[in-house]
Parts: C-alpha cells; sequence; structure tokens
C-alpha cells in the first residue's frame, strides 16, 4: 500500500519476539521470557493493554538470550513453545497432530532451536545450533535433512514465503544482523 520508512510508531517498550496472528489479529511478543498478548490490527498505533498468556509460564529464549522467543502460533491460535524451565541442548523434533498424537522425527537428538513448516506442510526450516548457527531444510516424505547454504556466519529465525520457495532468514555476517532469503 502507501507504507513509507519513515511511517513507524513504538508499540511496546522492552520486548523481544513479536509475532502477529491474523487470524484473531492478536499480537504476541515476550517480555521476561513472559508470554502476553494483545488485541491488535497493522493499522493501530495505539494500543489496548496487553496480557499475560498464562502467568506460569516461561518461554525459552534460545542461548545467550538473542531477543527471540521459541515459540509459534498456529492459524486457530493454539500456542507452542519451549518453557525456558528446560535446559538447552540436545532435544528432539517432535510432530504434532491437530488431534494431540505425538510423533518423533527420526532425526538424532542435536540443538535444535526454531522450526518453521513450510505452507504447504511438506517441508520444515529447522535453526540448529553446532558451533555456527544454521539452517537445515527437513523434508517429512523423504525424510531428509540437508542444509541451507546461507553463507559463512549464522543463519536463524527461519520463516517461509507465502509462496513457499523461499526461506528467509536472519543472518549474522561481520557482526552485522541483516534478513536474507
Amino acid at each position: 500500500g502507501n507504507w513509507r520508512a519513515q511511517d513507524h510508531h513504538l508499540l511496546v517498550k522492552r520486548c523481544d519476539a513479536p509475532l502477529y496472528v491474523a487470524g484473531p489479529g492478536k499480537l504476541l511478543y515476550v517480555h521476561g521470557r513472559q508470554p502476553f498478548a494483545l488485541p491488535w490490527r497493522p493499522s493501530q498505533q495505539v494500543l489496548d493493554r496487553a496480557a499475560l498468556v498464562a502467568a506460569a509460564e516461561r518461554i525459552n529464549d534460545g542461548i545467550g538470550n538473542e531477543g527471540y522467543g521459541n515459540y509459534v502460533v498456529s492459524g486457530d491460535g493454539t500456542l507452542a513453545y519451549l518453557d525456558a524451565a528446560e535446559s538447552v541442548g540436545f532435544q528432539r523434533l517432535v510432530w504434532v497432530s491437530r488431534t494431540g498424537a505425538v510423533t518423533p522425527v527420526s532425526l538424532p537428538d542435536r540443538i535444535y532451536e526454531n522450526a518453521a513448516i513450510s505452507p504447504d506442510g511438506t517441508r520444515a526450516a529447522v535453526q540448529i545450533h553446532e558451533g555456527t548457527i544454521g539452517l537445515w531444510i527437513y523434508d517429512f516424505e523423504r525424510g531428509t535433512l540437508t542444509p541451507l547454504r546461507t553463507g559463512a556466519g549464522s543463519s536463524q529465525a527461519p520463516l517461509w514465503s507465502a509462496d513457499g520457495t523461499r526461506v528467509i532468514y536472519r543472518g549474522t555476517r561481520q557482526g552485522t544482523r541483516n534478513l536474507y532469503w
């Protein structure tokens, strides 16, 4: 539309990991490892008061508090996250069906930090911490995990384009963070 670079507004102070969920029109974010949500539409400049999603919950923010939360929200508003009480270390990737059935993905335990499922549900972009943080593509049908060639430096926080042809990610190159695809 009519977006211009100078059109910016401070929405929430001292928070990390913003995520907009269009269906219910909610802006989620993490503050002090706690998940907050508030009603919001992109045209809004003044926000209502945020509410804790669940007071007892604490979102794991990765290794070294990188400013992201290990959480995701489905189209119907279901929240999934890594608990902050969990120690950062080797984890197992699992597939959770809409009915709640948990099926382990046939991959070795590693330090998995973020995963994003492709729009068609056939692949996942997975962030793995092994010295350098890198991105891999898991193909559910074939059961294969292939590194995504992103160049030198760490690559994090994968997100699929709407058509599933590209992965957008944050890359740190020579001390500077930028977005790439």
